[in-house]
């Protein structure tokens, strides 16, 4: 009985008459708002009233559209946090791993400079993360006799067709 009590405050206003327009969004086919237009008289609209009716219309129309824009963006940025978060624990959990190890880990890029060097590769050779990160591998641990070879072009280019990132 909503409607009647609905239709019960239309007559108390006067209000004896409706004319009603389906707002479809541009996603989906179903009907995601009606407008109603309520008259003192029952007449059919005239053509600048139906006008009026279907830019109205349109303009809710949009106004869906852009509610619904704003929740995937909502929704994207949400799912994005989310992401972050998990790599940034998977990043800690790797880091810790990393510093347990009982073996030295270095990796460095394809130019051949340091991108790692955790806590068991700073005991055996020496030199702090903070000192080598970024620096060529080849000024710390390779043997003199044998940095050319290393920086050989030969060398880079395997580094390079195997990957952007190398771990020794």
């Amino acid at each position: 009985q909503p409607w009647g009590a609905y239709q019960q405050r239309l007559k108390h206003h006067g209000l004896v008459a409706s004319w009603a327009l389906p707002v479809r969004g541009s996603r989906s086919e179903a009907v995601g708002a009606v407008l109603e237009f309520v008259l003192p008289a029952a007449r059919a609209p005239t053509e600048v009233e139906e006008g009026i009716m279907q830019d109205v219309g349109e303009l809710l129309r949009l106004a869906m559209d852009l509610h619904g824009l704003a929740s995937d963006v909502a929704a994207r940025a949400a799912a994005q946090r989310k992401a972050e978060a998990t790599a940034q624990d998977r990043g800690v959990l790797i880091d810790a791993m990393l510093d347990a190890t009982m073996d030295a880990v270095i990796c460095m890029d394809a130019q051949g400079r340091i991108t790692l060097w955790n806590r068991c590769a700073e005991a055996l050779f020496g030199w702090s993360a903070a000192e080598v990160l970024n620096q060529p591998l080849s000024r710390f641990i390779i043997p003199p006799e044998l940095v050319e070879a290393h920086r050989s072009e030969e060398h880079t280019s395997e580094l390079q067709s195997h990957s952007d990132l190398v771990c020794r």
